[in-house]
């Protein structure tokens, strides 16, 4: 219902483009560098504009939520911080800078779209999963055992992983140290869903990663 409420918000927008899911939702705007002033006044009227019509619905727009990244190259962004002494967007007397990563649908977006951050994060999940596991072990038998690790773990690695999973294996092979506990109760559960993986057509590389590792 909440979608259906908020689904003619895109067109009270003038330049971005607007992506909704739900209550999260997300302006994109994209350009060179040397117009980037030209966009961040762009971007502060949309974001006058969202406001407007919040207010309009009964609804107010969090400020506190409201997050800014500017994607790019390593290069193209060392060349936007020369060109210009601070970026940030201002609306409602509210000022927000650029954050060098953004939380997008559970996963955890980089201002260099490397995934790096997002990995990292995921292998502290697997960590805390793994050992949260292992004390439970005594008081669990092995297909007790094998049911709590492949809802936690698999869910967990195979999420959005047709995204995240394109990432380079200098990044994905960070994942394999702490997975040796889950190797042996896990042998069926992998192969089976890499194999779904792989006939859905995602020839990722962390696909690839757990055939290898077979957790």
């Amino acid at each position: 219902m909440f979608s259906l409420y908020i689904n003619d918000l895109p067109s009270c927008i003038k330049y971005s483009t607007c992506s909704l899911f739900s209550d999260d939702n997300n302006l994109i705007h994209t350009g060179n560098i040397e117009d980037t002033k030209k966009l961040i006044a762009e971007i502060e009227e949309d974001l006058h504009l969202v406001d407007s019509w919040m207010k309009r619905n009964d609804m107010k727009l969090n400020k506190d939520k409201t997050k800014l990244c500017v994607f790019g190259s390593k290069l193209r962004l060392r060349k936007l911080n020369e060109s210009m002494d601070k970026i940030s967007i201002q609306f409602n007397d509210v000022t927000v800078s650029p954050d060098d990563t953004i939380l997008c649908l559970g996963l955890t977006l980089n201002k260099h779209m490397t995934w790096k951050t997002h990995i990292n994060l995921l292998n502290k999940k697997l960590n805390f999963t793994l050992n949260s596991t292992h004390a439970l072990q005594p008081y669990l038998d092995s297909h007790e055992l094998y049911i709590l690790i492949s809802s936690y773990l698999i869910s967990q690695i195979t999420y959005m992983i047709c995204l995240w999973g394109q990432a380079s294996n200098h990044y994905l092979i960070r994942l394999s140290p702490n997975l040796p506990e889950a190797k042996v109760l896990l042998w069926k559960k992998i192969n089976k869903k890499a194999a779904i993986i792989q006939q859905s057509a995602i020839k990722s590389a962390a696909c690839k990663l757990l055939l290898k590792i077979r957790i």
